[in-house]
């Protein structure tokens, strides 16, 4: 086994944990000398460390994970070997199959990372037994090839237009992953399928699903709302026959915002917001921003509580959010919806 020392970047606390105990399973001679929340972070410890490997999170605040790279790049002596984390990106992924910067799709998908981790002892072992100076000029070259691709940006083909967006995800899923990964994958697969159900009864379109994520968009706020409201009342319904500590329970988010639409993804702040309302919302509760709210007060019977304005992580100005009980209001369930749900958890998971 080859002993290696390696930092880990990434703003968000629940990626570096599971990188970390998917590493710490394929690797278990890694030791994490440290682990940073930003770029600018993630460059001081590896200037302290001087690790044999980084792995960086590609969107980071204070400096992304390719201006990280870049600085490290510069740096003196030895170089470690940087592995970019990326959730999602086609140009990413096919830019890093043609260089020596390696990537790890989010979340840390095992097959992929345990063919990371192979390539990284091999660079490793024969950088040990060959020492040499490290190629920081190939370094910093590819580096300016891929920071235009690593970024979504307006090209042929992308369509901004305004969008509600709801984001949601599994609170726990770690906790539950490591206690049962086979009852909790099929309960993923379950979950994932009643959100296709019910993004398409409500006019919307499943635009990414990564881990216990999911992102969809809608033409609609109310339509959008309508839509998460259902989701957490057969979440509930579901999980009312589940054990307590092997409940899957939501918290989503939906936010009306400007986006970028490309046949990748969708982009912007509107997509930001409703990942951090996500972030912030109570278990089984759909947390909306103002501008939602707005339009969705006089056509929903909702009962909302007034979160007030809370600063949201790498968005400009303050975000006042409005969270709402899914069981205080009577939305319409879309005509032929009900059977089809209740064959798809006819048996608790």
């Amino acid at each position: 086994m080859i002993k290696a020392r390696a930092v880990i970047a990434d703003d968000e606390a629940l990626m570096r944990a599971q990188l970390r105990e998917r590493l710490k399973e394929l690797w278990p001679d890694l030791e994490i000398a440290a682990e940073a929340r930003n770029g600018a972070e993630a460059v001081e410890l590896v200037a302290a460390q001087r690790p044999d490997v980084v792995f960086l999170d590609i969107r980071m605040p204070a400096k992304t994970g390719v201006e990280a790279a870049r600085d490290i790049s510069r740096m003196e002596g030895a170089l470690p070997d940087i592995v970019f984390v990326t959730a999602y990106d086609q140009h990413a992924v096919d830019a890093f199959d043609q260089g020596a910067i390696d990537y790890v799709l989010k979340p840390a998908e095992r097959s992929r990372l345990s063919r990371t981790v192979d390539r990284l002892r091999k660079r490793i072992e024969q950088r040990r037994a060959a020492p040499a100076a490290a190629p920081a000029d190939e370094l910093r070259e590819l580096l300016a090839k891929l920071a235009g691709k690593l970024e979504p940006q307006a090209a042929p083909g992308t369509q901004r237009r305004l969008a509600a967006i709801l984001s949601a995800d599994i609170a726990g899923y770690s906790r539950l992953m490591q206690a049962d990964d086979q009852a909790t994958h099929k309960g993923l697969l379950e979950v994932r399928a009643l959100f296709s159900e019910h993004a398409a009864a409500w006019n919307g379109r499943i635009v990414n699903a990564v881990g216990d994520a999911v992102l969809a968009e809608f033409g609609s706020a109310v339509e959008a709302v309508q839509c998460a409201i259902e989701i957490q009342r057969d979440m509930s319904h579901r999980n009312s026959a589940v054990p307590e500590d092997k409940r899957m329970q939501l918290r989503i988010g939906v936010n009306l915002g400007d986006v970028l639409v490309d046949v990748h993804g969708v982009y912007g702040d509107g997509v930001n917001v409703a990942a951090r309302l996500e972030s912030l919302c109570q278990v089984g509760s759909v947390a909306l921003s103002s501008h939602v709210y707005e339009q969705v007060r006089d056509r929903l019977k909702l009962r909302a509580a007034d979160r007030g304005e809370h600063a949201l992580k790498n968005i400009a100005r303050p975000v006042h959010i409005f969270e709402i009980d899914p069981h205080g209001g009577e939305p319409a369930k879309p005509a032929g919806l009900i059977s089809r749900l209740a064959a798809l958890f006819k048996r608790p998971a």
